[in-house]
């Protein structure tokens, strides 16, 4: 499961890195402040769109060692949700942090 949800993650960030999801209420990282203004939008999506893409990655890779790994089911699950709720914790913070440089 984690490996799916990596790569899903890794699907939704290119969107966002290439600038191609424009201000909209749904889909991105949506603030008062990245609604404000669209130069602030792209900047601030392009920045947590590539964090997200190293999320997925590290998310993605962690299934995949997870499942070479002789642990049980439950184990490998917990584990996995670890890393992935770990990674957007760091995702989110990261990106709040270079919204507050724009």
């Amino acid at each position: 499961m984690s490996v799916f949800v990596g790569l899903l993650f890794v699907a939704v960030s290119i969107p966002l890195i290439l600038r191609r999801v424009r201000p909209n209420p749904w889909y991105g990282f949506r603030t008062p402040k990245t609604l404000s203004s669209e130069h602030i939008w792209y900047e601030a999506n392009a920045y947590s769109g590539a964090l997200l893409l190293v999320a997925g990655l590290v998310t993605a890779a962690a299934g995949i060692v997870l499942a070479l790994l002789p642990l049980n089911w439950v184990a490998r699950e917990l584990a996995g949700l670890a890393v992935m709720l770990f990674s957007l914790i760091w995702v989110v913070v990261r990106s709040f942090r270079y919204l507050q440089t724009l």
